[in-house]
């Protein structure tokens, strides 16, 4: 009987798709997901927003608030066995906000600090709904590319979400 093949470990796996849609998000914002402005002969460019550009807004408006909140959350933690990875996944979401902002900043909306510091469990389970969130809003959004834009920061999120679970111990 002929060897088998070594099988790749599940976290090269996590960690080579998520690089992967990482390095593709990272030349995406949401100015190149509007649609060009055509020329016309009578007038300067316009065009009417159409239902799903419409809908795509109001999808990255919930989700730039929703990345926001839990942001806000993570922030507050102050287990000092968690400080590397709430640094992490802060810069994660800031980087997420700036890519999802229409002005490319990514200061995060104002929001209620939470009334006691979140511990680990918590701060696991809001980022694991925050990445399912983002799965279902990539399933949502009528263009392609902020599909893909959402799916990669859904793979991004489970990542971190993957190590949060292996430093709780």
């Amino acid at each position: 009987m002929p060897p088998t093949p070594p099988l790749t470990s599940r976290r090269a796996l996590v960690g080579a798709v998520s690089g992967l849609t990482l390095a593709v998000a990272a030349g995406c914002d949401v100015d190149d997901l509007r649609a060009p402005a055509t020329a016309s002969s009578t007038g300067p460019a316009t065009t009417a927003p159409e239902p799903s550009e419409e809908a795509d807004r109001a999808l990255v408006d919930d989700v730039v608030a929703a990345i926001a909140g839990v942001r806000t959350q993570v922030a507050a933690a102050t287990d000092p066995a968690l400080s590397t990875l709430t640094t992490s996944l802060v810069s994660l979401h800031d980087a997420h906000l700036g890519m999802l902002s229409s002005d490319g900043s990514s200061t995060p909306s104002a929001s209620a600090t939470p009334p006691a510091p979140p511990d680990r469990a918590q701060v696991r389970r809001a980022e694991s709904g925050l990445q399912g969130r983002l799965a279902t809003a990539a399933g949502r959004a009528g263009n392609a590319e902020l599909a893909q834009l959402l799916a990669s920061m859904s793979a991004a999120v489970a990542q971190q979400v993957e190590l949060l679970a292996g430093s709780v111990r």
